[in-house]
């Protein structure tokens, strides 16, 4: 164990002046160019890389090289090698997800329980991936923009708790962070609003979709009790979270 850290602290250190000069010269660098850079010089990036090279170095020598192993490498080379497309040309948001997600489906089928996948709920995660969606595009409308904007100006915290009820909390977050600046409220907006309807958080669903599963006979009564303690809860906390401000 003390010879794989040494040889991966070792290359690191011999490998980071390397990716450096790399980085200068195919133009991975990083200007200070708005307020959000707190350095005042251009900073080199593809630091991951020099790390992501000892670690290599450090498993392939002293590493057990089994079926697990090569799916986790592997998946980590497509994030590796994404980040560093990304650092030299700012890739935009959507195709760095689908490579994720790739590279994500690369280590379960090699590495953990191939037949995993065929377990996953797939009409539960496009419905949330279409509210993601939606919500991205309903921002870019003007009607759309003008109607959050003046809705958060009334009541942020109510608005954030209204949109979850329809469209999830997370996406709900998502969309109205783009209209307001009262991020407290909306944080304790878009949190209560994860109760109430099924709808209104992504593990609501799942607990609602194994509940049915295994007691399908009991599905009336769920969901009257949820409805029950869920919108009992949105009251109370909306109401205690209006009363303090």
């Amino acid at each position: 164990m003390l010879s794989a850290v040494l040889l991966a602290a070792g290359v690191s250190f011999l490998a980071t002046p390397l990716v450096k000069l790399l980085a200068y010269k195919v133009g991975a660098v990083d200007v200070p160019k708005d307020n959000r850079r707190m350095h005042k010089v251009p900073i080199p990036r593809l630091g991951g890389l020099a790390i992501f090279i000892a670690f290599m170095f450090s498993v392939l020598i002293f590493g057990q090289i089994d079926t697990q192993t090569k799916g986790i490498l592997l998946g980590a080379t497509i994030i590796v090698v994404l980040g560093v497309l990304d650092d030299i040309m700012a890739l935009p948001a959507l195709p760095k997800f689908v490579v994720q997600i790739f590279a994500a489906v690369v280590v379960v089928l090699l590495a953990l329980d191939r037949h995993a996948l065929a377990a996953v709920d797939y009409g539960l995660l496009m419905t949330f991936v279409c509210f993601f969606i939606f919500s991205g595009n309903m921002s870019r409308l003007p009607a759309v923009r003008a109607f959050f904007s003046n809705l958060l100006q009334w009541n942020t915290l109510l608005t954030a708790v209204f949109s979850c009820q329809v469209i999830s909390n997370v996406p709900s977050a998502i969309l109205l962070s783009q209209f307001t600046d009262q991020y407290a409220a909306l944080l304790r907006g878009v949190n209560i609003g994860g109760t109430g309807t099924l709808i209104a958080s992504l593990a609501s669903l799942i607990t609602f979709r194994e509940f049915t599963a295994h007691y399908r006979e009991a599905t009336k009564l769920y969901i009257g009790l949820f409805a029950l303690l869920n919108f009992g809860f949105l009251a109370v906390l909306t109401a205690f979270c209006l009363i303090i401000g």
